[in-house]
């Protein structure tokens, strides 16, 4: 018995299909930048012994008065790895949310100014984006940032074009 060829699909025949007339909105893909795969990395593996320590720490002291310490230092220290591994810059059709470690902002298109590079205030430190509102007050992308880098040029071509994408919303 014989097994039967699958068949690839063709394209369809005939005409292609006719351009839209005039002008037609276009629909922008959200652009969703995050901070690097090896914060994130980082963030979690030091959550995790963060949360290992504490425990074995409460086992080992087995104090009853002290219960409410560890469990109080397990949530603090989830709430600040949470942060640091959910920063990130999200722009869509209603606008830019910047979630940085300590505070997320929410801002409208009409809100935003301008995406800004800023250079390297010290050696350790990369290059740097931040969201300028439209009042000129500047907001730094704790997302991006870049620190105790060897080359600061390395992350600026990155950061040129996550840039454009993100001035593509201004327009």
């Amino acid at each position: 018995m014989a097994k039967k060829k699958k068949r690839r699909p063709q394209p369809p025949r005939g005409r292609p299909a006719p351009e839209p007339q005039g002008e037609a909105p276009v629909a922008k893909a959200p652009v969703v930048l995050q901070a690097s795969k090896a914060v994130r990395i980082y963030s979690g593996l030091f959550g995790v012994g963060f949360f290992v320590l504490v425990v074995l720490n409460a086992f080992a002291t087995k104090k009853v008065g002290l219960s409410a310490v560890p469990l109080v230092l397990v949530a603090l220290g989830a709430v600040v790895c949470l942060r640091i591994f959910r920063t990130s810059l999200v722009a869509d059709q209603r606008g830019v949310t910047i979630r940085n470690y300590l505070k997320t902002y929410r801002l409208s298109w009409s809100d935003v100014g301008d995406f800004r590079l800023d250079p390297p205030a010290t050696r350790l430190d990369g290059w740097e984006m931040s969201v300028v509102r439209s009042d000129g007050r500047p907001i730094r992308l704790d997302a991006l940032r870049r620190p105790f880098v060897r080359n600061v040029d390395l992350n600026k071509p990155v950061l040129e074009a996550q840039r454009k994408q993100l001035l593509a919303w201004l327009r």
